[in-house]
C-alpha cells in the first residue's frame, strides 16, 4: 500500500509540479524565486537529516521529510535547468523534447525507491 502511494504521488505530483513552474514566462526575478527554492529545499533536508540523526526515536517522520525535501529540491533543479534552455535558440521539437525529458526525470527517485524495497525485502 505504502509503495503504491508513494508511486502515485510520484507519478502524478511530480511532473504536476514540474509543469506548473515551468508555465511561467523566464524572467530574473522568477529565477531567483527557484533558487531560493532550491536552498530552502535543500537546507530543509539537511536540517531534518541533522535532526534524524540526533533523534533516532522519530526517524519515520524525519526519514520522510528528509526524502520529500530533496524531491522537491531536484524538481525544483529540473525546472531550472529547463528554463535555462528555453530561451536558446532551438528548434521548437528540441524545447518539446527536453520538457518531455524533465517531465520523465521528476519520477526518477520513485525507481530508487522501488529498488531498495526489492533489494532489502
Amino acid at each position: 500500500m505504502t509503495l503504491a502511494f508513494a508511486f502515485l504521488v510520484t507519478f502524478i505530483v511530480g511532473p504536476a509540479l514540474f509543469r506548473l513552474l515551468v508555465q511561467r514566462p523566464v524572467s530574473h526575478p522568477y529565477r531567483i524565486v527557484l533558487w531560493s527554492l532550491f536552498v530552502t529545499f535543500s537546507g530543509a533536508a539537511i536540517v531534518s537529516w541533522r535532526v534524524l540523526a540526533t533523534h533516532p526515536d522519530e526517524s519515520a517522520y524525519m526519514g520522510l521529510a528528509t526524502l520529500l525535501a530533496l524531491w522537491l529540491a531536484w524538481i525544483v533543479v529540473l525546472a531550472l535547468c529547463l528554463l535555462a534552455i528555453r530561451p536558446r535558440a532551438i528548434p521548437y521539437g528540441l524545447d518539446r523534447a527536453a520538457f518531455a525529458i524533465g517531465t520523465m526525470a521528476t519520477t526518477l527517485p520513485w525507481f530508487g525507491l522501488y529498488t531498495a524495497e526489492m533489494v532489502l525485502g
